[in-house]
């Protein structure tokens, strides 16, 4: 194997050693001619989030000052928080969407997409100060603590996108089953909020999205409803859950730690920084051994070996620690 791949890189080599940072302002000039002026992300569907490639933009934004690239990723994340590949009433986002809008999702939440995307809204909340961005960070963390965390402070890697038997089952609504649930006014309200509709926009069911409606109206109607999606929250917590893929890996962990670690600064919670210490603590006590980094961890066996993704991502973690604590030990 090891000779494969050395006779593979020799070709390389000669375009490796060419490589400057310009390359990079050269990749993102590119890529960008491929990008959805209308709805974000790249052309075409399914869309992915692709938050890596995002980064890409947002750091040659930063680099080249070209207000286009940031424009893009805000826009991006702008429709992402708003379509139904986020989870309105529980918060976190699927994996993808199928379609061209975000709308319809690929229901299965993953740790690493998460995590990426909170790095992202908090960059770019600091930058536009969209409110929407700062909510998205607080529920999607909100989620995680619900729903991933495992015991000892661990981050299961996802949820499936299937229960008894049928893709989002478990997300989805009709409308007249909301209607059964809240008051004639409150269900008006959210009828107009949510897209909600008899006739649904998926297959005769409602996907939840506020893509044809604005983040936000005034502070009356949204503690408004708040207060609904608590009670529909309430009442989907009643359904079949999907299947919760319960391992940790080492490389997913370290992005969320990482990124709890950056919206821990830009919001100023504190007790989100805590809580990515305990998590890092699991990697470096719970994860380790014979002085290396294992792979995945479950039911309280560790596997390994941990490859170099996993190795750069648990450095990315304690590079943010010891940003946010100024502890030596991160080091």
């Amino acid at each position: 194997m090891m000779k494969i791949l050395r006779k593979a890189n020799q070709g390389a080599t000669q375009v490796t050693q060419g490589t400057t940072p310009s390359l990079l302002d050269t990749a993102a000039k590119q890529l960008f001619g491929v990008t959805d002026p209308v709805n974000g992300g790249i052309r075409g569907a399914p869309k992915f989030p692709q938050a890596g490639l995002l980064e890409l933009f947002w750091r040659a934004g930063l680099k080249t000052h070209d207000k286009r690239y940031h424009d893009l990723v805000i826009k991006t994340l702008m429709q992402i928080c708003s379509g139904g590949i986020y989870d309105h009433l529980g918060g976190g986002f699927a994996r993808y969407a199928v379609d061209e809008e975000w709308l319809v999702p690929h229901f299965e939440n993953m740790l690493y997409d998460n995590a990426q995307l909170i790095v992202l809204l908090s960059e770019a909340f600091v930058e536009s100060g969209q409110d929407l961005f700062r909510v998205r960070i607080e529920e999607t963390i909100a989620w995680l603590e619900r729903e991933i965390t495992t015991e000892g402070g661990g981050f299961a890697a996802s949820l499936d996108a299937d229960s008894e038997h049928e893709e989002g089952r478990f997300y989805v609504w009709y409308a007249s089953d909301i209607e059964k649930i809240l008051s004639p006014d409150d269900y008006t309200l959210f009828t107009q909020t949510y897209d909600l509709m008899p006739s649904g926009n998926w297959e005769g069911k409602t996907i939840l999205n506020w893509l044809c409606s604005a983040p936000y109206s005034n502070p009356e109607e949204e503690e408004r409803l708040t207060r609904i999606r608590q009670i529909l929250l309430k009442e989907r917590d009643k359904r079949v859950r999907p299947a919760l893929d319960d391992k940790i890996l080492a490389d997913w962990k370290g992005l969320m730690i990482a990124a709890r670690v950056r919206a821990s600064e830009v919001l100023a919670r504190p007790e989100w920084l805590f809580l990515a210490e305990c998590a890092f603590h699991f990697i470096s006590e719970s994860m380790t051994g014979s002085g290396r980094l294992g792979h995945s961890w479950r039911s309280r066996r560790l596997s390994f070996p941990g490859l170099a993704s996993y190795y750069a991502n648990a450095i990315l973690a304690a590079l943010a620690l010891y940003r946010g604590t100024a502890n030596p030990n991160y080091i």
